[in-house]
């Protein structure tokens, strides 16, 4: 709309209103395309074709056509949308906490392991000891390294 222009002094560019919805839009639309084929009537053959070319023209450059379901979107169903949204990201928030909870226990697991195997080989049989530590730094090497590999691939 034109600045400092009202719906009324521009009845082309009429705004939608609350309880209006967008395929009463498009019916006032189709309205005023028939009646202005009744007008198109009473000029000459000639005039008819210049009017109608330069009708088509303009209407090429007004984007593409709408999609059929937009118009029959109401309050109702932008309100559902939301909600759906709003769910989604409580259940992605939540399962982001369950996700911590779990890696801090998996943590845990392993330094309650670590401390065990410290405490029971480390006095008795230094040798495997050392071969249990050796698998478990690999081990927890490989998962820090995965992790980074995912974590760097996520980023992207």
């Amino acid at each position: 709309m034109a600045e400092g222009s009202s719906p009324e002094e521009n009845p082309q560019e009429k705004p939608i209103k609350s309880g209006e919805s967008i395929s009463d839009s498009a019916k006032e639309q189709a309205e005023k395309a028939t009646i202005l084929e009744d007008e198109l009537k009473d000029l000459p053959p000639e005039a008819q074709r210049i009017v109608r070319s330069m009708i088509f023209s303009q209407s090429r450059y007004m984007g593409p056509m709408p999609n059929p379901i937009a118009g029959k979107i109401n309050e109702k169903h932008i309100d559902k949308i939301l909600e759906g949204s709003e769910k989604d990201s409580e259940r992605s928030f939540k399962g982001s906490i369950h996700q911590k909870y779990f890696v801090a226990f998996i943590i845990l697991v392993f330094v309650g392991l670590f401390i065990f195997l410290t405490i029971w080989l480390s006095g008795t049989n230094k040798d495997l000891y050392m071969d249990i530590l050796k698998i478990l730094v690999g081990f927890l090497g490989g998962l820090g390294s995965g992790y980074g590999i995912k974590a760097y691939q996520d980023k992207d």
